[in-house]
């Protein structure tokens, strides 16, 4: 052990003592470690770190077609509880309501939840016990029990006001509970009318026994559908839909495929380092041949041979991890601010844990282990002791032959990242420019929940808006005020309405007021607006309706509870993009506040809260104390929320395509850079180790520009055949449709190609060109030196 450990401790001195290729090493591979762990910690937050709820792998949700999985009440009750189900329960969407906190009227988030769905969940309450069925309990969430409670103990029991009846806080959610949605408040749920009673609207849930399956719930749920389709209104090509998923699936649907590509680009950049890495410890090995040999020949053998280059690549590896944890979390970080609302838990993906740590090291000792299998060190002791040691100069034989290889792979890997950001940015630039429909500028919207405890009927609703309205006109530079159940740019209220030949179509359904859709900004292509005083029912619908249910005169809407004569269509709004700009816009009919009939306005405030517009000058900044204060005047007990510009919905629309081209765009920066690192390491190498060979051309008459000439062209052979090789591989998997249908955009076209192919042309001349501008200038005189 003597006789090994000055071995190490030198070459470890000689490390230190001359850090540049430590630095760069470990820089190297720490890039390509902070890619990875970028991508992996949303990966382990959402789709390896199990769900939040004890028996998470026995709870599935059940219901309609997936994703969503909803439920009619109806349904609920015909399926009951099959065999091999211990426990059911059902929540509803998450609805605003009206809560009175001391002396505070909030806006918040409640979620309507039936006793038995917390413990079919396995939840346990941190305080307080489980809904027990009465009509006054509540539950409120940990965030609202810590920031407007107090967070001691002494709230159970005490009374918060909430839409105008006093509800007694029974329990205190965990701080990781999250079902779909964030909520403040978890409130008993009861069924509604006879709409609610056919419509789905619930999230069923199921806690299968040990010998039960997600298959055996999922055909009974089918069977049972299908025995009742025509009592149901399930029409006959929905019925396959009907089935089960299992809770871990249900909540990560939606991420799944962007996580994974994104872990994937991650692989690509780690690659690309691991490459880099290899020629760097290629060449540092190579160039210590001569050292090596004549160890050989003092007596040096087997691990004593290896164990000052596993030293050494122990201190890399320290470095790497420790760069790669600390910058790959800090872009996850960033990362959170970019995610769907419907991602579960997403305030937890910047978390580092110790998957995250073991990940970052499992992937650094697999890099560097594939990397030292190209040690030259490895040759056979008599190769070194006959001191072949031109085998192992940088510039011939294995060595070039090697960076070759290694620059034709790492072009490659960064030219399919850079063909996927660049259709990212393509992706993102063309659906910002699709028109939305409505003029977003000089707009203010704000959200109240006019709820049934204090606002009974149609009519009290409609004479609060008029009070709002006559008020908000009233301010300064205002010209139109309106209220909608729908905003402009998402649509989330649904109701089915028959054509002329009795066929059922889905269609966006909007209560608004007079002077709604001018507040919006929406263009009236056809017909009138609404007149301030309609003396009999009338409708409205945009152009995607008139398309897809042709010249019809009325609307027909087919649920219980609505018209019973068709109301005419008395004009023609222009589309606006209310599934998003990717998307066509959907068929909607616009109906007055004052002619929706109860039952209907009651279902859609159960789930939407009413957005309230303002538009005029000096309207994009919005005051929300000047509303509050307006609203409160009107409506003491009515919270206020989400004050904001028309132009901030619009914005937010855009955000995920803004995430994906820039996280896309940072996976292939990096790529680029490790790849334009690598391909001017290796050729600065080629030429310094040729430069008695330069020397000798310009003393045989070559002018620099043969020189250069020479040397760009083997230097940019293999990058541009790697390059060539990106654009294949990446076209191919675009026609294979593997791109396509995890972003629902057409990634590879001609002007992506011919984009990336010439960025890439560009940066591999500048990497290449430096040093073969450097080759060019050696002076004749080196050849006899």
């Amino acid at each position: 052990m003597s006789s090994r450990l000055p071995d190490l401790v030198g070459r470890l001195r000689g490390l230190f003592r001359r850090p540049t290729y430590l630095l760069v090493a470990s820089l190297t591979l720490g890039l390509g470690v902070a890619a990875m762990v970028c991508a992996f910690i949303p990966v382990n937050a959402l789709l390896l770190r199990p769900p939040p709820f004890p028996h998470h792998d026995r709870v599935v949700f059940y219901g309609s077609s997936a994703p969503l999985r909803v439920i009619s009440p109806r349904l609920y009750e015909l399926i009951g509880r099959p065999a091999g189900v211990i426990s059911t329960g059902v929540a509803r969407t998450v609805e605003s309501v009206n809560a009175r906190l001391g002396e505070s009227i909030l806006l918040l988030r409640a979620q309507r939840v039936d006793p038995d769905f917390l413990p079919t969940l396995g939840i346990h309450l941190i305080a307080g016990q489980p809904l027990s069925g009465a009509d006054d309990e509540a539950i409120v969430s940990w965030r609202l029990w810590k920031a407007a409670l107090g967070g001691g103990p002494e709230v159970i029991g005490r009374a918060i006001e909430v839409n105008g009846k006093p509800f007694h806080i029974r329990g205190v959610l965990p701080p990781d509970y999250r079902f779909r949605e964030d909520a403040d408040l978890l409130l008993p749920l009861h069924p509604n009318g006879p709409i609610s009673n056919l419509t789905s609207n619930l999230m069923a849930v199921a806690w299968l026994s040990p010998d039960a399956s997600v298959e055996s719930l999922a055909t009974h749920v089918r069977t049972v559908a299908s025995r009742h389709a025509v009592e149901l209104h399930i029409s006959e090509n929905r019925l396959a839909g009907f089935g089960a998923s299992t809770l871990s699936a249900q909540i990560t649907v939606s991420a799944r495929p962007l996580l994974l590509l994104f872990l994937g680009c991650g692989v690509l950049v780690i690659s690309i380092a691991g490459l880099n890495l290899s020629a760097l410890m290629l060449v540092r090995t190579m160039s210590r041949s001569r050292e090596v040999a004549l160890r050989v020949a003092l007596g040096a053998r087997g691990y004593r041979l290896w164990l000052p280059g596993l030293g050494e690549a122990a201190v890399i590896a320290t470095l790497t991890v420790i760069v790669g944890l600390q910058l790959g979390g800090l872009l996850a970080g960033i990362y959170t601010r970019f995610l769907l609302d419907d991602w579960f838990a997403p305030e937890s993906l910047s978390h580092i844990n110790w998957r995250v740590h073991v990940f970052a090291i499992i992937v650094t000792a697999i890099v560097l282990a594939l990397a030292m299998l190209g040690d030259p060190m490895k040759a056979r002791s008599a190769d070194l002791l006959g001191h072949r040691s031109h085998h192992f100069l940088p510039g011939a034989g294995i060595g070039r032959r090697t960076r070759q290889v290694v620059t034709l792979a790492q072009t490659a890997l960064a030219t399919m990242l850079l063909v996927l950001s660049v259709g990212m940015i393509a992706r993102w630039w063309n659906l910002d420019r699709v028109p939305v429909g409505f003029k977003a500028k000089d707009a203010l919207v704000f959200d109240i929940a006019p709820d049934a405890g204090q606002y009974l009927t149609v009519s009290d609703v409609a004479t609060l808006f008029e009070k709002l309205r006559q008020r908000l006109h009233a301010l300064p530079g205002v010209t139109s005020v309106g209220m909608s159940s729908l905003l402009p740019i998402s649509g989330r209220f649904v109701m089915p309405f028959a054509d002329a030949n009795g066929l059922i179509h889905q269609v966006q359904y909007g209560v608004v007021t007079p002077g709604a859709i001018d507040a919006m900004g929406v263009s009236l292509v056809l017909g009138r607006q609404f007149d301030e005083v309609e003396n009999v029912p009338v409708a409205l619908v945009n152009q995607a309706y008139v398309r897809a249910f042709g010249q019809d005169s009325v609307v027909r809407p087919a649920l219980l509870g609505a018209h019973d004569a068709p109301p005419p269509i008395v004009g023609v709004v222009e589309d606006t993009r209310q599934s998003g700009p990717d998307r066509e816009p959907p068929p909607a009919v616009f109906v007055l506040l004052s002619q929706v009939p109860e039952s209907t306005f009651d279902n859609i405030r159960t789930y939407l809260s009413m957005h309230v517009f303002l538009r005029g000058t000096h309207m994009n900044r919005p005051d929300r104390k000047m509303i509050d204060d307006l609203v409160h005047e009107v409506a003491p007990q009515l919270a206020v929320a989400n004050v904001r510009s028309l132009q901030a919905d619009v914005d937010r629309m855009m955000d995920a395509s803004l995430r994906d081209a820039a996280f896309s765009t940072a996976f292939a920066m990096v790529a680029l850079i490790l790849a334009c690192i690598g391909l001017y390491s290796s050729q600065s190498v080629d030429v310094a180790m040729r430069r008695s060979d330069f020397a000798m051309m310009s003393a045989l008459g070559a002018t620099p520009a043969d020189v250069l000439g020479v040397v760009l062209s083997q230097g940019c052979g293999s990058a541009f055949a790697g390059v060539a090789s990106g654009l294949v591989l990446a076209a191919w998997l675009s026609g294979r449709g593997w791109l396509e249908r995890i972003t629902d955009w057409r990634i590879v076209d001609a002007g992506v190609v011919a984009s990336v192919s010439i960025a890439m042309i560009v940066l591999t001349l500048g990497a290449v060109g430096i040093p073969a501008v450097r080759a060019s200038r050696i002076d004749p005189l080196h050849v006899i030196r």
